[in-house]
């Protein structure tokens, strides 16, 4: 989910998004762990 809009977005293999990275974004949370930037975006 796009931390700023709100819009979601699913990472598969053909997204061009790292494992680790898109692993660690799924793990956010406000306080504990913070957002992830993917292509950009948090």
């Amino acid at each position: 989910m796009d931390a700023e809009t709100g819009e979601f977005h699913a990472f598969d293999r053909d997204s061009g998004v790292p494992l680790v990275r898109a692993v660690a974004a799924s793990c956010a949370v406000p306080g504990s762990y913070p957002p992830v930037t993917i292509d950009g975006r948090r």
